[in-house]
């Protein structure tokens, strides 16, 4: 496996520059290719060595209209050197260009909607928000959306989980790639051998002065959510911790993050419910800085408003070892994982309620609980893909 050249292309999310780093920790040799990333998803911000320089390479595949002839040339030169491509967001279609296949294909979601549909299919409500928040262009282009649609059909394998806007896609596009249906390990283990003080101290001052932390680190999404993005339940977050204040008024507090089109509707609704002052805001937040706040909190709160196992908000807290709630139990059905975290369940406000009590009175054993999750990351995410892309390449070269 040592001669093998691994490419990561793309980084939506920063999940291929954990990808890389996993797959660099057991022994391969994986270079992490920037595509048209977004400022808050580049490795500087996952990280606090500079490593990542000497495997990190940024192309310039976006700068160039596709159909350019140039491009075809530029893309080939930057990827000849590498045996083995793992692909998500535009790589399916840059790779169908010149008639290249990706090994694997590792959607973050978007890339199988957005990057497909032509904005005449799609909300336009939800264009201009798209436009807005992450300045990355939906589709513009028909032709475009079919060289993402054949280099999808073309991957040789595809790693997703089973999360219902999405398989209808794959229904609609007959979509036939052999499929793993699991998640990835999208966030590093940052904390295994870090030695560095971090200090942020406006949350430091929040652990002096509160008995317990609540945190929530979704983007806030749940009255506009009928555009087309999920509902992610921050209303139920916020009308579960007003009903938690109720019993439990002093020393409390709640961190949400201003990011997602619905700030001001949570902000409002907070304001309606008389409890702003038991609630921080802070600014959209690096992975590597909101690792600490997890880490430190006593309950991270995820999803609540649709069902699913594995997503980057998830993953946060079980890496930080932090109890994690969130909405999962629907999304187990589908699940090919051997046994699941060890988490709480929670899809209205009155379980929630009651999960922020419990943990409030500490009726449960922490250390059990997170170190079991942790335990089940390296397992069933870590583990499986470290097997999976020894599989996939024993099967090319072989």
């Amino acid at each position: 496996m040592n001669n093998i050249k691994i490419a990561l292309l793309g980084n939506m999310n920063n999940n291929f520059f954990s990808l890389c780093r996993y797959l660099r920790d057991y022994g391969f040799d994986a270079h992490l290719l920037l595509m048209k990333e977004m400022e808050h998803f580049l490795p500087e911000n996952d990280t606090f060595d500079e490593n990542y320089k000497k495997y990190t390479y940024q192309t310039l595949w976006h700068k160039y209209y596709f159909f350019d002839a140039k491009l075809k040339k530029i893309i080939e030169d930057d990827i000849k050197q590498y045996d083995f491509l793992i692909g998500c967001d535009w790589s399916p279609a840059y790779l169908n260009l010149i008639d290249k296949k990706l090994d694997i294909f590792i959607p973050y979601g978007g890339d199988m909607i957005t990057h497909i549909y032509p904005a005449s299919q799609l909300n336009f409500i939800k264009q201009i928000y798209r436009l807005a928040t992450f300045k990355y262009p939906i589709n513009p282009n028909r032709k475009v959306a079919q060289f993402q649609i054949n280099g999808i059909k073309n991957s040789k394998l595809i790693i997703l989980e089973k999360i219902i806007n999405i398989e209808s896609v794959f229904n609609e596009l007959f979509i036939n790639s052999r499929r793993i249906a699991n998640s990835i390990p999208m966030v590093y283990d940052i904390f295994k051998n870090m030695n560095k003080q971090i200090v942020i101290e406006k949350f430091n001052f929040i652990v002096q002065e509160n008995k317990i932390i609540f945190i929530s680190q979704i983007r806030h999404c749940w009255v506009s959510s009928n555009t087309g993005d999920p509902n992610k339940g921050n209303d139920i977050i916020i009308k579960s911790f007003h009903n938690f204040l109720k019993t439990y008024p002093n020393k409390a507090v709640l961190i949400l993050f201003r990011y997602g089109t619905d700030v001001a509707c949570s902000e409002k609704l907070i304001d309606d419910l008389g409890i702003q002052n038991n609630i921080t805001w802070f600014p959209l937040t690096d992975r590597k800085h909101l690792m600490y706040m997890i880490k430190h909190s006593d309950l991270c709160i995820g999803h609540l408003g649709y069902s699913v196992l594995s997503y980057g908000s998830s993953l946060e807290p079980i890496l930080a070892k932090t109890p994690l709630v969130h909405n999962y139990k629907d999304a187990m059905k589908d699940s090919i994982y051997d046994y699941i975290y060890n988490g709480f369940h929670a899809s209205n406000e009155q379980e929630l309620t009651d999960v922020m009590i419990k943990v409030y009175n500490k009726d449960y054993d922490r250390e059990k609980m997170t170190e079991d999750s942790y335990k089940w990351y390296y397992d069933q995410l870590v583990n499986r893909f470290i097997n999976t892309v020894k599989t996939e390449i024993e099967r090319k070269y072989s």
